[in-house]
């Protein structure tokens, strides 16, 4: 039996060849997701040039973090909240800030940009950050609180976020995972999921 051309091989099998050490596998990766990393990093406001630099990095946390993807064939998705976490970590560094909307109760608000973006960009960003917002007021407090601290830092301690809402480390990520999903299937942000 003859093994499926390489660009029929599903995103799972590519992240499980390129873990092996398959290069073809990260090649194949690569091609695939490559235009969708460096779009996702546009969409948040950067130049070409950061585009491309937030492309790299987002690889080089890829090959870093390859091991453990929890859900291989996740890739996708994985690769488009990282492209877009390193996006937001250069717009930072590059001290560019823009707040979006009166009510900014949360950091939910605002919203990094680089460049001057288009006025149908700026709607999108703002709807976006709206229907975030409205779904987060549907996770109960408790919910909202932790996903919010997660989301304070780079790299979040944990100890101390298990401390404040005096829950064990290991139940963290289960309890953002499930916060998580229900922010999914809130209907603020499924009504935007179509213009994605």
């Amino acid at each position: 039996m003859t093994s499926p051309p390489i660009h029929e091989v599903s995103p799972g099998m590519l992240v499980l060849g390129a873990r092996a050490g398959d290069q073809s596998a990260w090649d194949e990766l690569v091609e695939r997701f490559g235009s969708l990393v460096w779009w996702t990093a546009r969409q948040r406001g950067l130049s070409d040039a950061d585009a491309g630099d937030v492309s790299q990095t987002t690889w080089l946390r890829c090959v870093q973090s390859i091991d453990q993807i929890r859900d291989p064939q996740a890739i996708g998705a994985w690769l488009v909240t990282t492209a877009r976490r390193e996006a937001i970590r250069l717009s930072k560094r590059a001290g560019r800030q823009v707040l979006v909307g009166q009510e900014n109760e949360h950091q939910l608000d605002a919203i990094d940009v680089r460049d001057q973006i288009s006025p149908d960009a700026t709607l999108i960003t703002e709807e976006e950050a709206t229907g975030v917002r409205q779904a987060m007021k549907r996770l109960p407090q408790r919910g909202q609180d932790l996903l919010l601290r997660l989301m304070e830092d780079d790299r979040p301690n944990y100890a101390a976020i298990a401390d404040a809402f005096d829950m064990p480390i290991g139940s963290i990520g289960p309890t953002r995972a499930r916060q998580l999903e229900r922010l999914r299937s809130a209907p603020e942000l499924q009504a935007l999921a179509p213009n994605r």
